[in-house]
């Protein structure tokens, strides 16, 4: 395993402001390339990100997938890959470059508008290598119990899950940090689901599995068509769909723990025969501390927050 994690930085430009949820009345939300509109102490966000995620030691070589007009052709010795499309197509597209280099590594993938601590950062780094290989890693940021931590980022929707180790119930917020491997992933229904998911954040969770559905039941369709030329059980379909419903149901309910979240996950997104070749290899949604992987920053209140607490 390498001692670093190929690392790609989500920096493409959001045409319009999202919609907030009920709680965000009042927010002002935020539009633009944040990595370098957003400024802290003068200085753009996604030179702060870089220099901590440098400062951690875990990770590189290090891209920022976002437009060269804005970000220039690289930035703190980080390639810039130019692409400033819809978020599935980012995704797909620095993925894709990324591969030509890194063929057969596990790649990290994280957003431009996060400032994590680097003491946060290294406990991360220390439970991922603790459990490597995995098909993916995504940690799930238990909510701090004192509501005044959470500040000007209180209305972000939070989940609920079972913690597998004790039973008891724990809020969550999720981490802007995935780790996979890109080998062992269904590509074309992770970049569409990305493109679906980052279009309806913070909504309901119902309101986002039928967005959901309804843009990527033709894909699954497809590759069951594909697999019945091959001579294959068509269940694409049938396991999605089913897994995506079960698991939504559940986190809306908190009947989920992290292992069963997990669990559903790769069995929607990981190709079955990866599945069989590989079964003692899971996927890993650790249940951790780290608030500042869960602070994205969305609107200019969460901005001008941070700003004070770094002055």
């Amino acid at each position: 395993m390498s001692e670093t994690l190929p690392l790609i930085i989500l920096a493409g430009g959001i045409d319009k402001p999202p919609v907030l949820p009920e709680g965000g009345e009042g927010k002002r939300p935020l539009s633009g390339a944040k990595g370098i509109d957003i400024k802290l102490g003068g200085r753009p966000l996604i030179d702060l990100l870089i220099e901590r995620l440098q400062a951690s030691g875990g990770f590189g070589p290090i891209w920022i997938a976002g437009p060269v007009s804005a970000y220039g052709a690289s930035r703190l010795g980080c390639e810039v890959i130019d692409t400033n499309e819809s978020l599935g197509r980012n995704v797909e597209r620095s993925m894709r470059h990324v591969s030509r280099t890194c063929k057969g590594l596990p790649l990290a993938i994280t957003t431009c508008d996060i400032l994590p601590e680097i003491d946060e950062l290294n406990a991360l780094l220390a439970e991922y290598r603790a459990h490597a290989p995995s098909d993916f890693w995504f940690p799930l940021i238990r909510v701090p119990q004192d509501p005044a931590v959470l500040g000007a980022s209180s209305w972000k929707p939070q989940y609920t899950l079972i913690e597998a180790a004790t039973g008891q119930v724990q809020k969550i917020l999720p981490g802007h940090l995935l780790v996979l491997d890109p080998e062992s992933i269904h590509r074309r229904l992770c970049f569409n689901c990305f493109e679906v998911a980052y279009r309806s954040r913070n909504r309901g969770l119902i309101y986002r599995l039928r967005v959901m559905i309804r843009h990527v039941i033709g894909l699954l369709l497809l590759q069951d068509l594909r697999n019945l030329t091959r001579f294959q059980a068509p269940l694409r379909t049938v396991t999605a769909l089913w897994n995506g419903v079960r698991l939504a149901v559940t986190l809306r309910k908190g009947e989920i723990t992290e292992e069963m979240l997990a669990e559903r996950i790769r069995r929607i997104y990981i190709w079955r025969d990866h599945r069989l070749k590989y079964p003692d290899r899971k996927g890993r949604m650790p249940l951790v501390e780290g608030f500042s992987l869960a602070k994205d920053i969305d609107t200019r209140e969460e901005a001008e927050e941070i700003e004070r607490n770094l002055s």
